[in-house]
């Protein structure tokens, strides 16, 4: 489940629950979790099968999987097993991951203006050079000399019916 960055900071404004199903409860109610489907389970002895008992260690299971959600977006793969000791220590994670992420898309952003000036400037060029029956025009002789204009005009023939099939 992905929490954004003003539900984290409302969640950790306020203590923690004692159980991780009351932390479970309020994190659905606060998220808004229930209308989209998404809601936490709220049973306390399936969160101690995970190794989860307290409203505390729930609240940072969430927040590692989103700090884990975003690092995939960001890099395309999920991050090594990383251990966090608190709370804050996650949330600082996902703060200068999310600052990263800001920095990348600015600079791809920039990346893409640049190739999009770079196309048009090439194609403009493109638009300047001679075709290829231009460049076979060039090459011929300018001047033709005893013997040489039937041989020009036949060689100017076969250069059109090359370039027009």
């Amino acid at each position: 489940m992905k929490v954004t960055k003003r539900q984290l900071r409302r969640i950790l404004k306020e203590a923690f629950a004692a159980t991780a199903q009351g932390e479970a409860e309020k994190i659905n109610a606060q998220t808004g979790a229930n209308q989209y489907g998404m809601k936490l389970v709220t049973d306390q002895s399936f969160w101690e099968e995970q190794g989860v008992s307290t409203g505390e260690e729930l609240a940072m299971s969430v927040l590692k999987s989103s700090y884990s959600d975003l690092y995939k977006s960001v890099h395309g793969i999920r991050p090594s097993l990383r251990s966090f000791e608190t709370i804050d220590d996650i949330n600082d994670a996902i703060y200068d991951l999310d600052r990263y992420a800001n920095k990348v898309l600015a600079r791809d952003r920039a990346d893409e203006a640049e190739w999009v000036t770079y196309e048009k400037e090439r194609k403009e060029l493109e638009n300047l050079m001679p075709t290829e029956l231009e460049q076979q025009y060039d090459s011929m002789p300018q001047q033709s000399g005893m013997g040489r204009q039937a041989e020009t005009l036949q060689r100017l023939r076969r250069y059109l019916r090359e370039a027009t099939k």
